[in-house]
């Protein structure tokens, strides 16, 4: 089943970062006027995980996937994880502005909304930062490889095997 999820998973991938490039049909490579105002994760699709700091909690641990637009997140020192929309920024910008959402997790309050803002700040780092119902969370995130960003979700409480939560 774990194999299926993480097949699964990898086609999202290709199919995020496929149309990379140009186009015989356009040798030029310009982009109509609709496509440049449509914001994109494209520069940082993949599975990233970190450490983050938070006040009155020790150091812990977060895993997300970004795909086009979206991601999931999941979070080890509140056992909870969520969705990821994005809302403003964008790989045409400084950064990226998601909304989350936490919606599901073995914590004991796995719910609530906040805002996510990623900045890249080295070619494989971004600067984390969440901001929402009263805390701040900060850190730095790396692409991670499945077994950790797997690990992360696990201990979040979120079943990573199949189809979990529609994704």
């Amino acid at each position: 089943m774990f194999v299926r999820w993480l097949v699964a998973v990898s086609v999202v991938v290709a199919l995020a970062t496929a149309g990379c490039g140009g186009s015989d049909d356009n040798p030029s490579g310009s982009t109509s006027t609709a496509a440049t105002k449509e914001r994109s994760t494209q520069g940082i699709v993949g599975q990233w995980a970190g450490t983050l700091t938070q006040a009155g909690l020790p150091p812990f641990r977060v895993a997300a996937l970004i795909f086009s637009r979206a991601g999931k997140v999941a979070y080890t020192g509140i056992d909870c994880a969520g969705d990821w929309k994005l809302t403003g920024g964008g790989d045409s910008g400084p950064g990226y502005v998601f909304t989350e959402t936490i919606n599901e997790g073995v914590g004991g309050k796995c719910k609530g909304t906040g805002t996510v803002d990623l900045e890249k700040v080295a070619p494989k780092r971004l600067r984390y930062r969440f901001e929402g119902g009263g805390v701040t969370s900060r850190g730095i995130l790396r692409p991670a490889g499945t077994r950790v960003w797997a690990k992360v979700f696990r201990e979040a409480g979120v079943e990573v095997g199949g189809n979990p939560g529609g994704w």
